[in-house]
């Protein structure tokens, strides 16, 4: 195993010498097999071997045995160790919410260690998971290619290898390894999938079937990538850039199909933000309205401060430094600080609730609410139903019904559950979430202006 991993790793250019090359080792089979092939491999591609461990502190003391487990055998095999420890998280935090934490703690390493790359356990499996659940999203071309066998920072050296491989090579070589028992819970998605689908298919297709899905995995990346090089290529004819700018034709977009329109504005989001170049389908869609309806004047928000303004036949793409994007995971009883503004979400008893006009403290029905909520900046096409309204309204008519100004609209923010607004913050809360008679659960909201 460890001779093809190494043939992986130069096929595609994974190492070069002198790299500092941090393995990610969570203690499971996976990584801790990743381990032991890079320490292996150390003088074959002569690169630096460090490793670092995340302890999610979500199985308290099963956690912490597993953090125990990658300080002794890093220990043993001389690997520089940096550990690190979230908090605030427990076994119903969101897969994707954890995944955002881990990796904040990883780019953290990045930035600290200059010319490093962090080294994930990804492997064949992994990617049949991520494949299938796109598949049943409806995810666009570049979704369907799945996990990336690299990216800036990153490398995924055992991603041609099977689960199947990974725990031969495990037994063979007496690698020490820990259990996560919540792999098991097949409620969540990848689970089931690991359990029930990827054995049926298996069974049916045979052990070959691996190879014919790595195969077409690789197929569709290749075609992806000759799409996006051509498109890009393209795309540079057309945009005229500037240092913190860029300006297109407006008839160029609009003749483009909808995967071109896609991958088009997230290059122009990555020329002037490279951290934040994914784009969410809403704004593909209302930025196609805007592009369709907007008069010279007019101006869209894609959220971390960068704006597209029409000016006649042009587009022009801005950063504007002055907005600020706020995106917050908020759980019950948090009181917290964004955008000048001081928030507090709380559960009450009905006899304590004291109703006033002003907008500053506000009650809801807590029956329907999933923690943790989202404090969020608004957006352009973000709509709810405003209390005392029947049916939807757009936050942007909302806002002109009451004369909000651009300069105010800057630094509005809506409290989410589960894409639901609950609150216009300040200004009304949705007519879902109203109390009622049968209502459980009373949450009261508050706001208070931050003093300069």
């Amino acid at each position: 195993m460890i001779t093809k991993v190494a043939s992986f790793i130069r096929i595609h250019n994974l190492i070069q010498k002198n790299d500092i090359i941090v393995a990610a080792v969570s203690g499971g089979r996976d990584s801790m097999a990743m381990l032991y092939t890079l320490h292996a491999l150390r003088d074959k591609f002569d690169f630096e071997l460090r490793a670092c461990h995340v302890n999610h502190g979500l199985r308290g003391r099963d956690s912490d045995m597993d953090e125990a487990l990658v300080r002794d055998e890093c220990a043993r095999l001389s690997v520089p160790l940096q550990a690190e420890r979230l908090t605030g998280y427990d076994l119903k935090t969101g897969e994707d919410r954890l995944r955002k934490a881990r990796y904040e703690k990883f780019q953290n390493i990045l930035a600290a260690l200059k010319g490093s790359k962090i080294a994930t356990a990804h492997h064949l499996d992994d990617q049949l998971e991520t494949f299938l659940m796109r598949l049943a999203k409806g995810s666009y071309f570049k979704g369907l290619t799945a996990i990336p066998v690299s990216r800036p920072g990153f490398i995924r050296p055992f991603l041609n290898l099977t689960r199947k491989e990974i725990d031969g090579f495990v037994k063979e070589k007496g690698i020490p390894f820990r259990e996560d028992f919540t792999n098991e819970d097949t409620t969540k998605l990848r689970n089931n999938i690991r359990h029930r689908l990827t054995p049926a298919l298996i069974n049916v297709f045979g052990e070959d079937f691996y190879k014919g899905f790595d195969k077409s995995l690789n197929d569709l990346r290749s075609t992806y990538e000759d799409y996006r090089n051509l498109s890009l290529l393209y795309f540079e004819k057309i945009i005229k850039k500037e240092e913190r700018s860029l300006s297109f034709k407006r008839a160029e977009y609009q003749q483009f199909s909808d995967n071109r329109r896609r991958l088009f504005i997230e290059y122009c989001i990555s020329l002037l933000n490279p951290l934040n170049s994914d784009l969410i389908n809403y704004s593909l869609k209302e930025f196609g309205r805007f592009v369709n309806e907007a008069h010279t004047g007019a101006v869209f928000h894609f959220g971390y401060n960068l704006k597209a303004l029409i000016n006649r036949d042009e587009i022009l793409f801005y950063l504007d430094n002055e907005s600020v994007t706020v995106d917050i995971a908020v759980e019950e009883g948090d009181s917290l600080e964004a955008s000048g503004k001081i928030i507090s979400i709380r559960e009450v008893n009905s006899a304590d609730a004291e109703y006033s006009s002003n907008g500053e403290v506000e009650y809801v029905c807590g029956d329907r609410l999933r923690f943790p909520l989202t404090l969020r900046s608004w957006r352009p096409g973000d709509s709810f139903h405003p209390l005392g309204l029947q049916g939807s309204q757009k936050l942007s008519d909302f806002f002109i019904n009451r004369k909000i100004s651009g300069a105010q609209k800057k630094n509005i923010l809506v409290l989410e559950n589960r894409d639901e607004i609950v609150w216009v913050v300040g200004m009304r809360i949705d007519e879902r979430y109203k109390i009622n008679k049968n209502c459980r659960k009373i949450i009261k909201l508050t706001l208070k202006i931050k003093k300069a």
